[in-house]
């Protein structure tokens, strides 16, 4: 368990990310590593209401001091970092890591609406959440972990994807065919996705 947790109680509660960083903690120490797993983390936090543990407030108090909101940002994103940093550890300790893929993406730009009073910069693309210019639809993304080919490794790539390839990725990884028997004999249509492994690990 991270030290820092005994800080993350304010006032009688227990920060939201704070106790899913716990559940997805306890749940690969307790896991058999002789067994698959697949696990999905939303984190909460970089998110309205723009709320964090006091102690990463203070690590900003000196940047952004004009906008109260920026600082939260900034302040948000550093407990992201330290809490995907903490599960890795967890990943290297049960000897995993070396067999994991890490999947981390975001779902759209920062809010940049109320005349940019919101606290996100997406700077250099123009717009932001809830629009179409890129800084609302193009967002980082990374692979990582001992899964990934060390010869593409630290490279950048710019090429068009979206969330919803990693279902037909990861199907393709796993050897699994997408296709959903149930969707299909509903009248729905066909997953919408491409495997983006080959493009990811250079193949292609």
């Amino acid at each position: 368990r991270r030290q820092e947790e005994e800080e993350e109680h304010e006032e009688n509660c227990l920060y939201e990310d704070a106790i899913f960083e716990a559940h997805v903690r306890n749940h690969i120490e307790q896991h058999d590593a002789s067994r698959p797993l697949f696990l999905f983390w939303a984190l909460h936090v970089v998110h309205a209401p723009l709320s964090v543990p006091k102690r990463y407030l203070d690590m900003y108090a000196g940047l952004a001091t004009d906008d109260w909101r920026r600082q939260r940002y900034l302040a948000m994103v550093r407990y992201l970092d330290d809490a995907v940093s903490s599960i890795v550890a967890v990943l290297q300790a049960k000897k995993m890591y070396d067999d994991t893929l890490i999947v981390f993406t975001s779902d759209n730009g920062g809010p940049i609406y109320r005349r940019g009073s919101v606290g996100a910069s997406n700077f250099p693309l123009k717009g932001g959440k809830a629009s179409n210019w890129e800084g609302g639809i193009r967002v980082n993304a990374f692979v990582a972990g001992g899964f990934v080919p060390k010869a593409v490794r630290g490279r950048k790539l710019g090429g068009l994807m979206t969330v919803w390839d990693w279902y037909t990725t990861f199907a393709g990884i796993a050897g699994v065919d997408p296709f959903d028997e149930r969707a299909h004999a509903a009248g729905l249509p066909p997953v919408d996705g491409v495997n983006l492994w080959p493009y990811l690990t250079g193949e292609t």
